[in-house]
């Protein structure tokens, strides 16, 4: 479903008085999402926004591995959609299309020395070499 719907969903849910987890895909419904934060306490309920594949699933595995570690200096978080067989584009659709191409346009939120940072998408690459039938590939 697209990310389009989720402030409605989330006041939807807080009206309902039940608690709502969506898949994000947009950094302004986020912040328009989470201004709905003193609603959802006083209607007793949790929305989390923006927790899809990533952000979201990988964040709480890799906080869960340096939790099991004890440590960590750095943590590089890379999320990306290629299978064995890839199609024309050697790319495989797994997200909302509308969601997709908003991150190519949105700048990206990140963390960088502690700090939250926004970058321009697609300015930051670099390569890695991956087994076959990979091989090298540039991640941005």
């Amino acid at each position: 479903m697209s990310y389009r719907f989720n402030v409605a969903l989330s006041r939807a849910a807080i009206a309902c008085k039940v608690n709502f987890n969506d898949l994000g895909g947009n950094n302004t419904v986020v912040q328009n999402q989470l201004a709905l934060c003193d609603k959802a306490l006083k209607a007793g309920v949790t929305i989390v926004p923006d927790c899809g594949l990533a952000p979201g699933m990988v964040a709480l595995l890799v906080a869960r591995a340096v939790e099991k570690l004890g440590t960590a200096d750095d943590v590089k978080i890379r999320v990306g959609g290629c299978r064995p067989s890839p199609g024309p584009l050697n790319y495989k659709i797994v997200f909302q299309p509308d969601g997709l191409i908003n991150e190519y346009v949105e700048p990206a939120v990140a963390l960088r020395d502690g700090k939250k940072v926004e970058l321009q998408c697609l300015t930051d690459i670099e390569e890695l070499e991956f087994p076959a039938p990979f091989g090298k590939l540039e991640l941005s």
